[in-house]
């Protein structure tokens, strides 16, 4: 109808202009009337034509349909965002997993498919930088060693070797893949030497992947030349974000230094808090909580096993290692206290496990012959108040059975804490009961100290022996040491000398190796 009108007015139009320009010429007053006829004519089609722009503009919104704008209120945005934010997040995740796997890839042992060295410097370096955890205990890291790998280099031939390492590499991934809360990354150092960073807060739940691969790597002995198993070493450290990579590394040295010369093949735990002063402050609560449960609910137990030494005229000699057994219902294996007892000690708990430790060799000795070895913590002997639970415990005792009981204490209380040893030595000489000293090869320093105390025995690990023995000097140190203590009537044990020269020469200067 628009279209009609409009074309009707330009046809009108043009008909006026046609007249005008026909109309011949007139007078002035003809020529005036004219003139305004058309101005008429002209102010008549644009009102007209205003007039239906109008119209039309309001008919098109009178027929479409009424738009409401409506600002967005702020939980709509809120769950905007969450929407945004679950998409995205997962995609970055993904990503992020994809790019670390892919650096894995390129940084794998070729032989048994475990991260390299690099990559695992790498990752602890990474987590150490970590502010996060604010000084808490952050992770642990797992050192193993392969102790006997010369041997097994020169009894089997390379083939043999990398089908073992091999094998080792998938038994631990396929150990570690039941524990993905753990994100532990397992990687071989070099040769035999395996380690595992486990990337996680402290307490106990921790430590059952650790067992895990403790009992894993026992099933993975191979048989030797001389017809024994080799042999692993286990280091273990905790760090915080506070520690360098190289106070890591420099404590799972001296772990594992200590586990290949302690005579045992547990999982040697040197916490950063046993050389500094902090305090375990991640999973204080979990430790205390299963600790003092085990105390409370009689959940201790003595792992005990028969040691002989060569020469020696003690015939029935045994050790003793403090478990843990947990909750019944979790049927876990129990707890070694060589990983407990760190965190004990740090508690103020370890003088009570320490007590039920000697309650039970008391009771064990009282249905078993020969002598039994308990090791004691440092740190209980440090409690004013222990040697007078000690005291009260032996008083219900036959003096017979304390004869037969002997406490093992670490060297490094002599060299560190003198007063407090002397006083707790001299306090069970009264009651009748032996003290042993254990890592003398780690104290030197604690030789010059060791006529102050009454011992019936001192332990130097082979490891060390070893060392002493390929270089003069070292044969001279030997000599102080054994001298020294044979002098004062006292038996040099030495753990862990194997190899038959070795093991020779120890017998020479009076010593007594370890029988395998």
């Amino acid at each position: 109808m628009m279209a009609s009108v409009r074309w009707l007015l330009v046809i009108s139009t043009l008909v006026m202009a046609g007249i005008l320009i026909g109309v011949p010429a007139v007078g002035a007053s003809q020529t005036w009337l004219v003139a305004s006829v058309a101005g008429f004519w002209a102010l008549f089609l644009l009102i007209l034509l205003i007039t239906l722009h109008k119209a039309r503009v309001a008919g098109s919104f009178a027929a479409s349909p009424e738009i409401k704008v409506k600002p967005p209120e702020a939980t709509d945005n809120a769950e905007l965002l969450d929407e945004v934010r679950e998409r995205v997040s997962p995609t970055m995740d993904e990503q992020m997993a994809r790019i670390e796997q892919l650096e894995l890839e390129l940084n794998r042992d070729p032989v048994t498919g475990l991260a390299n060295r690099a990559f695992f410097l790498n990752e602890l370096k990474r987590v150490l930088r970590d502010d996060s955890r604010q000084g808490a205990v952050s992770g642990y890291v797992l050192l193993v060693r392969q102790r006997d790998m010369a041997r097994l280099q020169n009894q089997s031939d390379r083939q043999e070797i990398d089908d073992w390492l091999h094998l080792v590499g998938t038994r631990v991934t396929e150990v570690l893949t039941e524990y993905p809360q753990a994100k532990a990354l397992p990687a071989r150092l070099n040769g035999a030497d395996f380690a595992v960073l486990l990337p996680v807060g402290g307490g106990p739940e921790v430590m059952r992947p650790i067992q895990r691969l403790h009992e894993l790597f026992e099933t993975l002995r191979v048989n030797l030349d001389s017809q024994n198993l080799s042999r692993w070493a286990f280091a273990l450290t905790d760090y915080t974000v506070q520690c360098s990579p190289k106070e890591v590394l420099t404590r799972l040295d001296l772990a594992l230094m200590c586990a290949e010369s302690a005579g045992h093949d547990e999982v040697e735990f040197l916490s950063h808090a046993d050389r500094e002063t902090g305090e375990l402050r991640m999973g204080e609560a979990s430790w205390r909580t299963l600790i003092s449960q085990a105390l409370d609910e009689d959940r201790l137990s003595l792992d005990v096993r028969p040691v002989v030494y060569e020469g020696d005229d003690l015939t029935e000699r045994h050790e003793a290692t403090l478990n843990l057994r947990e909750d019944d219902s979790l049927q876990l294996p129990p707890m070694s206290g060589y990983l407990f007892m760190p965190a004990a000690a740090r508690l103020g708990l370890s003088s009570d496990c320490d007590m039920r430790a000697l309650a039970l060799a008391l009771s064990w000795l009282g249905e078993h012959s020969g002598i039994l070895i308990v090791r004691m913590s440092v740190s209980s002997l440090l409690n004013v108040q222990y040697l007078d639970e000690v005291r009260r415990i032996c008083a219900f005792a036959d003096p017979e059975l304390l004869r037969r009981v002997v406490i093992e204490l670490d060297a490094y209380g002599l060299t560190r804490h003198l007063e407090a040893f002397k006083a707790f030595t001299q306090g069970l000489a009264l009651v009748g009961i032996p003290v042993g000293l254990r890592g003398l090869d780690q104290q030197p320093d604690a030789l010059r100290k060791i006529h102050e105390i009454n011992v019936s025995y001192v332990k130097l690990g082979g490891s060390f022996v070893r060392e002493l023995l390929s270089s003069p000097g070292g044969v001279q140190m030997m000599v102080a040491v054994t001298e020294t203590a044979i002098g004062m009537g006292v038996r040099v044990y030495v753990d862990d000398a194997d190899d038959q020269a070795t093991r020779a020469m120890v017998l020479e200067y009076g010593a007594l190796p370890r029988q395998s």
